[in-house]
């Protein structure tokens, strides 16, 4: 994906509903130090735990997990 300003790319993380939420993660709970590879520099890691629910299925779908954004915006 590209973001192409810093007010689009804070809308899109900004996910707060009762069928999609994120919430930040800890700077601590760094995906690349889990895996080992470098960030390169200007760049920022950010993750977010996810959770998803769908209630058009029987049962609910509902799915939680992380999501991981690496980016130069509002740097």
């Amino acid at each position: 994906m590209c973001f192409f300003d810093e007010s689009y790319w804070l809308s899109f993380a900004d996910r707060d509903s009762d069928e999609e939420r994120w919430k930040p993660l800890p700077p601590e709970s760094s995906l690349a130090t889990r895996l080992g590879f470098i960030v390169p520099p200007g760049f920022h890691e950010q993750g977010y735990s996810t959770y998803a629910r769908d209630d058009s299925f029987e049962p609910p779908f509902e799915e939680v997990g992380e999501v991981w954004i690496y980016n130069d915006v509002g740097q």
